[in-house]
């Protein structure tokens, strides 16, 4: 049966229920109109409906056989239950798919929404992977002008779906015809959409669909980015597998860049072009391309079109516009249009529309700058930077001011034309040195960057990532030959210096391993600073990048073994940091920077798991002053959720340096309140993963004190609840090491308790999964020596449950392994304080007994008591069960004595 004759059948027996009986025959034989077969089958639906006990329209049969003309139509059948929506109507359709509107069912609350599901009998694997893919992507984003995405799932056929914001609107290019914008309404309008994909630049998604109809503008003339269907992340193996087959069947040609028409790998670039052809229709009412087509369909030649993409340049839109149709902006008359186009926008459109992904604007954010500059009368970095285009920009501004200032001007006109040579000269010079500080500005945001995004994560990428750092670096160091006398691109390159440092070692950003490649470049950035603030230029931002030159050396210099130069130069970032903020304290970057210096020391100066300096009276301190900052920039904005995330993270931090010292309950105190913090966070914001880990690591920061304090109720559930939390984000992420690591800390942790609390089975189940995870991160990150020492951990705390249950052979095997590991880790010159005292209480603890090594544990404790500086009590404490063990009571009690003796107290 054909899906429309299924389609007739469903209406005419929906019209038959509704007439009265004694009328229904001859409805039926007007409705049928000779169709015996079609009437017969209504009066077998009419009887069956007349003999059941319930609604027939809700009874198994006939939603059976609305499942069947589901299938025969291809779309869902208004009053289907996806979920707690009730579909409305259909709304949308696209290649594979189709959009519905949708009420809440449940009653409970009003809510419309759009729910997007695979079209019926088309529910592939390959539709199913791009749904999952489009669901996660959605769900990274959360922007005012992009469509959120609320829920997703499937439904009881199997069709994947997805539940959105319902946007009430128009397509753009409808909106601004209905409306009879003009070319500044119109604009504004667009920087909207920039705005929307720059935020999905900025989490690394590119969109590679956008068109008018994708696009829809609401009431209030807010623009909403719909339909990441076919958007990608950047850097994923995907995206560079994909350009070789078959995406182009899926977008939309006339918007789609020349990269993208030719299936080569996208970057950001390819969003701009498109931006570019979509403001080309706003302003002109037509495509770029002399190969027309509607503003929301496909060309009847698209061979010939893909090569018009690729190969023609457009007219300038000041040229389309002599033809522009009814949807072009409201300027008077075409020449007026003509006029208002040329110039500016033409270049803007232009630069958009390079067929060379690299000669575009480097970011949709600097499209959107350029359209400001442009309305603001300023000049634009799409037109060469000439004396005679800065003057009329001029002009326009100060309208009054040169027209009372003509005749002077006159006057001097003779005296210019005698040094008109040099005027020349100097402008080709200042033309030269505007293009060496945009191409540093396109090193550094654009090519750079992008790039590296694109490939980082693609398996052996590394020998390219480094040529391409390599090669930078060759590029950076000619232009700073030639950049002296011009404190502009000094600047630039001090920038450029710090983000090629990044690339090279940053701990803290993804790297290409090399240490000391990055602290060189981070010390020509230093360079660059410290003599552009001894010149006098800009003396602010000099001082802003001498800071972050301060800082990035001081997190890189002690993976060098440098710790003490490292701390000196984190203390200097924070000062200079400091002045800045009190000359611009309400400067929200300035601020977080200062934090993030001082949370650096602080993890340096003495932050377990860390290479760090034993000085964790200075770590608390530093801490600290963190917390207050953020504290501060909290209570001005409650809505500052980074600043909010700080606080909770240094709260965390602050109870872990009081908890070494022994001030439980001031550590307690903190560990709650990160809690409270990060799980008011978490609610408000619950696909913030940042937040949910800090809500993980407050629970099992909880659970280990209040496991030392002998609450064993109060830190089992804690220690589920991180668990849970770890369980979840590792499983969303699998390739994230480390997600896996949190998890298998946070079993180690529930383990432990469920052990004390009489549950050896749970724990050693869960000990046993700690281990397979850690041993498998270790497997892959060799040199990732905390890992190592937990994975020592679990192995002797797994060996001490299975002694303690009588089964010694199994409880040596695990045991040794990891005795022998702690051996090994102790003998490396880069084991911090807490790793020694670690592997010396595994050395003392350890069972079977005879594993035990009193001698090796002795002599790693001393070590951490010396490399800490002697004053660290936790140390001091693990020293002092050494001597014990080891049958030197006397020095024993000496040492535990230090380790509680007032001066160490004070440190709380």
């Amino acid at each position: 049966m054909q899906a429309e004759r299924w389609q007739r059948l469903e209406e005419i027996f929906q019209g038959a229920l509704e007439c009265a009986p004694q009328s229904r025959a001859a409805w039926l034989d007007s409705a049928c109109d000779g169709d015996l077969e079609l009437r017969v089958e209504i009066d077998e639906l009419l009887r069956a409906h007349e003999h059941a006990d319930v609604d027939f329209t809700r009874s198994a049969a006939f939603v059976d056989a609305l499942k069947v003309l589901e299938r025969r139509t291809g779309r869902l059948q208004e009053g289907r239950l996806i979920g707690p929506y009730r579909v409305v109507r259909e709304i949308g359709r696209g290649g594979m798919s189709r959009v519905y509107l949708a009420e809440r069912a449940d009653q409970a609350f009003e809510k419309w929404v759009a729910i997007k599901v695979v079209d019926v009998g088309r529910d592939t694997e390959e539709m199913i992977r791009r749904f999952q893919g489009e669901r996660q992507i959605l769900a990274r984003l959360d922007h005012p002008n992009i469509t959120r995405i609320l829920d997703g799932g499937t439904t009881e056929d199997g069709l994947p779906y997805l539940v959105m914001d319902y946007v009430e609107g128009e397509p753009i290019d409808e909106y601004c015809e209905g409306r009879a914008l003009d070319v500044t309404g119109r604009l504004k309008l667009f920087q909207g959409v920039c705005a929307a994909v720059h935020y999905a630049h900025q989490n690394l998604i590119i969109h590679r669909d956008i068109k008018p109809g994708n696009v829809l503008v609401t009431r209030d003339g807010v623009p909403r980015l719909l339909d990441f269907g076919i958007a990608k992340l950047l850097g994923s193996e995907e995206l560079a597998t994909e350009a070789t087959r078959t995406v182009a069947r899926r977008l939309t040609p006339e918007y789609a860049s020349p990269e993208q028409v030719r299936g080569e790998t996208l970057t950001t670039a390819s969003d701009v072009y498109s931006l570019g052809v979509l403001l080309y229709r706003l302003l002109t009412g037509q495509s770029p391309y002399r190969t027309r087509s509607p503003p929301h369909g496909h060309t009847s030649s698209p061979t010939t079109l893909e090569q018009e993409i690729c190969e023609t340049q457009p007219d300038r839109p000041s040229v389309a516009a002599a033809q522009a149709s009814g949807s072009a902006p409201v300027e008077g008359t075409p020449e007026k249009l003509r006029r208002r186009l040329a110039g500016d926008l033409d270049n803007i459109v232009a630069m958009a529309l390079r067929k060379e992904p690299q000669r575009r604007y480097a970011s949709v954010e600097q499209f959107s700058q350029d359209i400001s500059r442009h309305l603001a009368s300023l000049p634009v970095i799409a037109r060469p930077d000439t004396a005679t285009y800065r003057t009329a920009k001029f002009i326009r501004r100060h309208r009054m001011g040169v027209a009372a200032t003509a005749a002077m001007v006159l006057l001097v006109l003779v005296g210019i034309a005698g040094t008109s040579w040099q005027a020349r000269v100097a402008r080709v010079e200042r033309a030269r040195a505007q293009q060496q500080f945009n191409d540093v500005r396109k090193l550094a945001t654009s090519f750079l960057f992008e790039f590296n995004n694109s490939i980082q994560n693609l398996p052996g990428a590394t020998p390219a990532r480094k040529l391409l750092v390599q090669r930078a670096l060759e590029y950076l160091s000619k232009l700073a030959q030639q950049s002296r006398g011009d404190a502009g691109l000094q600047l630039e390159l001090a920038e450029a210096y710090l983000k090629v440092g990044d690339l090279q070692g940053n701990p803290y950003e993804p790297n290409v391993g090399d240490t000391q490649g990055a602290a060189e470049s981070y010390q020509k950035a230093l360079a660059i600073g410290a003599e552009l603030t001894r010149a006098g230029g800009d003396d602010r931002q000099a001082r802003r990048y001498l800071a972050r030159s301060y800082q990035s050396l001081g997190e890189v210099l002690p993976l060098l073994g440098k710790g003490a130069d490292g701390a000196a130069d984190l203390r200097k970032a924070a000062e200079i940091f400091a002045l800045l903020v009190e000359g611009a304290p309400h400067d929200r970057d300035l601020r977080v920077q200062l934090a993030d210096s001082y949370q650096s020391l602080g993890d340096l100066l003495g932050h377990s798991g860390l290479q760090n300096l034993g000085d964790r009276a200075g770590a608390l301190d530093s801490y600290r002053r963190a917390l207050a900052v953020f504290d501060a920039m909290g209570a001005e904005n409650p809505g500052d959720q980074k600043a909010r995330g700080g606080a909770a993270v240094m709260r965390i931090r602050v109870g872990d340096m009081q908890q070494a010292a022994g001030d439980s309950d001031a550590a307690l105190e903190n560990y709650r309140g990160a809690m409270e913090r990060a799980r008011s966070l978490a609610d408000e914001d619950p696909k913030n993963d940042r937040f949910r880990r800090i809500l993980a690591l407050s629970y099992r920061k909880l659970a280990d004190l209040e496991s030392q304090r002998g609450e064993l109720g109060e830190a089992l559930q804690n220690a589920r609840s991180a668990a849970e939390i770890n369980q979840a984000l590792a499983a969303a992420d699998p390739s994230n090491a480390q997600a896996s690591s949190n998890f298998a800390l946070s079993l180690m942790t529930l383990a432990d308790l469920q052990n004390r609390t009489g549950n050896a089975g749970g724990a050693l189940d869960e000990y046993r999964q700690a281990i397979a995870i850690l041993e498998k991160l270790s497997a892959a990150a060799p040199t990732n020596l905390f890992m190592r020492g937990q994975l020592a951990e679990v192995l002797v705390a797994t060996g001490a449950v299975l002694a303690h249950q009588g089964r010694v052979a199994e409880a040596r095997a695990r045991a040794s392994r990891g005795v022998a590991l702690a051996r090994d880790l102790a003998r490396l010159p880069s084991a911090t304080p807490d790793d020694l005292s670690r592997y010396a209480l595994i050395l003392l603890t350890c069972e079977p007994a005879e594993l035990r090594d009193p001698a090796i544990a002795l002599e790693n404790a001393r070590r951490a008591v010396d490399v800490s500086g002697g004053h660290d009590p936790r140390s001091l404490h693990i020293l002092a069960k050494a001597y014990l063990q080891g049958g030197d009571a006397a020095r024993a009690t000496e040492t535990e004595r230090r380790a509680q003796s007032p001066a160490l107290s004070a440190q709380k």
